[in-house]
């Protein structure tokens, strides 16, 4: 993610990501350029259900936040209410 923010101001940042649709997209795009497989079957392809990712090959369906320092936070992805990618 620090690759995604690196040399933004704090405009641009809350331009991007001033939604929680758009930090859970980024979120998303940044699980899938780390190559952060399905943690049941190692399957590496998923898509995006609500705020839930699941994999094309079992079905597991986990949260976007799985696997990352926000894992088990239970806050908004919206700068201003909670961890946001920031």
């Amino acid at each position: 993610m620090l690759k995604v923010m690196k040399g933004l101001t704090d405009v641009e940042f809350e331009r991007l990501y001033s939604t929680e649709e758009a930090c859970i997209e980024a979120l998303l795009m940044a699980r899938r350029e780390a190559l952060m497989a399905c943690p049941s079957c190692g399957h590496d392809r998923n898509y995006l259900c609500g705020r839930r990712v699941g994999c094309t090959r079992c079905n597991r369906r986990w949260s976007v936040t799985a696997g990352t320092v926000m894992s088990g936070q239970n806050s908004h992805l919206r700068p201003g209410s909670g961890p946001c990618i920031s």
